[in-house]
């Protein structure tokens, strides 16, 4: 199995995981990521309504937006696991929901990700 294969699988379990921890469904967590990923790029271009549109439109953006999520989650599952004894489902899906608030990313795509995105939209 290659290392993008192992990755996948491991974050498809983690998400799995999490679903039965803060107890919503596929298609809600689903949704809260694609709202988060919009409310991401109305963040960090504020009032620049064509970047929004093309970082809304670009593969190349929710890929990244996809992985950084996923590694969000490996690194708070980790966590929550090690602690002795886990809160009740809704402490932990206010944790989890807090984790992937706008207001906590601290990330950013690369200049040549962004860059790439612009070039192709502009094309």
């Amino acid at each position: 199995m290659s290392y993008i294969s192992s990755l996948k699988t491991q974050f498809k379990r983690n998400r799995e995981l999490i679903l039965t921890m803060i107890e919503v469904s596929l298609a809600h967590y689903n949704m809260h990521r694609v709202r988060m990923g919009f409310e991401y790029v109305d963040a960090i271009l504020l009032d620049d309504s064509e970047g929004k549109k093309i970082l809304g439109d670009s593969k190349d953006f929710w890929k990244w937006w996809n992985l950084q999520w996923d590694l969000k989650d490996k690194a708070w599952l980790a966590e929550v696991l090690d602690r002795e004894g886990l809160p009740v489902p809704i402490l932990l899906q206010a944790e989890y929901y807090q984790l992937h608030n706008v207001e906590n990313n601290r990330i950013y795509p690369s200049t040549s990700l962004i860059h790439d995105i612009f070039t192709k939209a502009k094309k």
